[in-house]
């Protein structure tokens, strides 16, 4: 049967069809696997982000507005992150672009933490980053 296919041109454009198929199922089995652990790790990164939060929050007292303004600027970093991510995936921007921006946002994080935390409670934030 493999001779006769390899022998006429219609059978080395069915075998041909048949290995694009069978490339394409693999490399959208493997675009599913990557996609799959990419959201397991997302996953893990947000719970472990809170539990880093929880643990500021408690060991450097922070107070109701402090820990608002914490988790609302670390949860704004993560959005821009992923869109950032998101942005380079696509191809609309190339990583060192993003690596500037993400640095950016973390200084001014970091910069508005500083000003709202008493020097112990910086001490503490800077351990968590």
């Amino acid at each position: 049967m493999t001779g006769e296919t390899l022998s006429t041109e219609g059978g080395r454009e069915a075998l041909k069809d048949a290995m694009r198929s069978v490339q394409e199922e693999m490399r959208t089995e493997q675009f599913r696997s990557r996609q799959e652990e990419w959201m397991q790790a997302q996953v893990r990164s947000t719970a472990q982000r809170t539990e880093r939060i929880k643990r500021l929050v408690s060991e450097a007292k922070l107070n109701y507005s402090q820990e608002q303004e914490l988790t609302r600027r670390l949860e704004a970093e993560e959005t821009t992150r992923n869109t950032l991510f998101e942005e380079v995936r696509t191809g609309a921007k190339n990583p060192r672009e993003i690596r500037q921006a993400m640095r950016t946002q973390r200084e001014e994080t970091d910069q508005a933490m500083t000003a709202l935390l008493d020097e112990g409670q910086r001490a503490k934030y800077d351990v968590m980053r």
